[in-house]
Formats: C-alpha cells, structure tokens, sequence
C-alpha cells in the first residue's frame, strides 16, 4: 500500500491486529547461567503496542513535514495504556447547528462563549480566562489559563498562542460585547460576572452545557458511544479541519496542541514557523462551515 493511501481506519485496523498476536518471550538465563524455559504464549502488552503506534506516528508525521502526505492518519488514536479510556465524542455539523442555537441557552453569555469555543477551539480555562485587550478583529491571543479558582497561568502545555480571528470568531465576540455595559476594559473577561468581574468556575461552564444539550434534545453520546462534554467542541472542530483537508500542523498551531511537537526534532521545531498569514486558508474553511450555524454574515 502507497503512503498516501493509508487511512485511519487502516491504522486501527493493524493495532487490532497487533492485539490479537501472540509472542513467546525471548530464552533468558538464571544466575547460575541456566536457561529458563521462556513463558508460554501470551498477547503483546498494551505499552509494546503503544510503542509501535507511536513510532508509526513518528513515521507519518516526518511525512507530512516533508509534504509526502497531507495528514498523519495516526492522529486522534488513544493509547491502550492510557487512562483516558472513553474518549470525548465529537458534533456533526448538523448537531453543532442544533445546539448553538439561541434558544437552547440560559443566557445570552452562555451562547456566546460557547460559540466562541466552536470557532476557536479554546478549552475551558482559556476561554473563560480570555480579557477583552487579547482579542482584536486580526488576531486572538491565547496567552491565559485558569489552573485553579484564583490563580492564572499559560495554556496547557506552557503552550501561549496567537491565532488569527476568524470573521466568525470576531462577530460572536461584538454580538457579545453589544449585551455588555460594565467589565469591558481590557483587563476584564469576556465571561465573568458583570458586576463583579469575577470569573465563572468549571461548574457554570459544565451546567450551561449540560442544560443546552438537554433542551435541544441531542444524546450525551456520540454515534461511536463516546461522551459529549465541552471540551468535544474542541474535539469536533479539530475533525471539521482535517476532513476540510487543511494542514494538521496549521491544526495543531491553531488549537495549541500539548502534544506531537515536541515529537518532531530540534532541526525540524527550527524551520517550522507560521504566522497569522500563513492561517488564512484554515480561518476561511472555518468561515465557510461555520457560517451557517452562526445564523448571520459574518462578513457585514
């Protein structure tokens, strides 16, 4: 099979393999230097097939910087050694339209900062850490993270990240700003508590979500059994990019991936660079799909 033509569904179907084989241990000897007989038959461990996932990830990541490949089929596979055994599920299209809608939402707070993360992917403590003085009609800048109630630092991954502001993105946030009459210095949050300015925690976050999903009657689980929680907004924009074909390092740029750069050698981290520019492409798919969900021209 060409390079090219190997999918993901190809790479879950060899791990599936590789987790039906059988190996025999290799002969070892005891301290008095007799062999001991090798064990008998048994599966490969999670963590050796892990390790060869991660080489063919290597592999096919190597390809893309090199443009043999448009995207490495290996990402978005969960290691059989992790913990994170029920991955998030994801949104069709036609989902994500049902749920933005307005009627949906216990506030119009609530519906704009969801919004905003279907078009920019931010996690939860990056939106609700996000000051009006980081966001201009060119750029995003994604510098902020809660870590606990009080204390702010960098996105995860120590990974701070300046994106471009898609039209739709730049639209949401004026529709919201437009329902603001305090707390709109720069230093203020976009999403806080208008007369204090105080942040909204991780259970506003998750009981406006759970509330939305209710209301428009969509399952908590995706067609693959997998749970829908906030963060799969994040999850189903990362597919939309990649099925729309743009570049999975632009992706991984753009959502600030913690993950798979650091896998790439220092020559390579050397000589890959994008700027704002260079995302125009991956903002205007952005634009395109999202247009019809967000309801108005973003353009006007």
């Amino acid at each position: 099979m060409i390079l090219y033509e190997i999918k993901t569904r190809d790479i879950t179907a060899f791990r599936a393999r590789l987790q039906k084989k059988k190996v025999m241990s290799q002969p070892k000897k005891d301290k008095d230097g007799n062999e001991v007989p090798p064990v008998p038959l048994r599966p490969l461990s999670s963590g050796t097939i892990d390790k060869i996932m991660n080489a063919l990830k290597t592999v096919f990541g190597e390809a893309v910087i090199n443009h043999d490949i448009q995207y490495n089929p290996c990402i978005g596979i969960v290691r059989l050694g992790s913990n994170y055994d029920n991955p998030r599920g994801a949104f069709s299209i036609e989902e994500l339209g049902t749920l933005l809608k307005r009627e949906n939402w216990n506030s119009a707070e609530a519906w704009n900062c969801f919004r905003l993360v279907a078009v920019t992917g931010m996690r939860c403590g990056e939106v609700l850490a996000f000051p009006w003085g980081c966001g201009s009609e060119q750029e995003l800048a994604i510098v902020n993270n809660w870590k606990d109630i009080a204390e702010k630092g960098e996105p995860k991954g120590n990974k701070p990240r300046v994106i471009p502001t898609s039209k739709s993105a730049w639209y949401i946030i004026n529709e919201h700003k437009a329902t603001r009459i305090t707390m709109l210095e720069d230093d203020d949050l976009l999403f806080c508590d208008s007369e204090t300015g105080g942040r909204y925690s991780a259970q506003w976050w998750k009981k406006n979500f759970d509330s939305a999903m209710q209301k428009s009657k969509l399952s908590f689980y995706d067609s693959d059994g997998h749970k829908r929680t906030p963060h799969s907004l994040r999850h189903t924009l990362n597919t939309i990019l990649l099925a729309e074909d743009v570049s999975p390092i632009l992706v991984r740029e753009y959502l600030g991936w913690s993950e798979d750069s650091n896998k790439l050698t220092r020559v390579q981290r050397g000589y890959t660079h994008f700027s704002v520019t260079d995302m125009k492409g991956l903002v205007d798919t952005i634009d395109r799909v999202f247009k019809p969900i967000i309801k108005k021209d973003a353009e006007k």
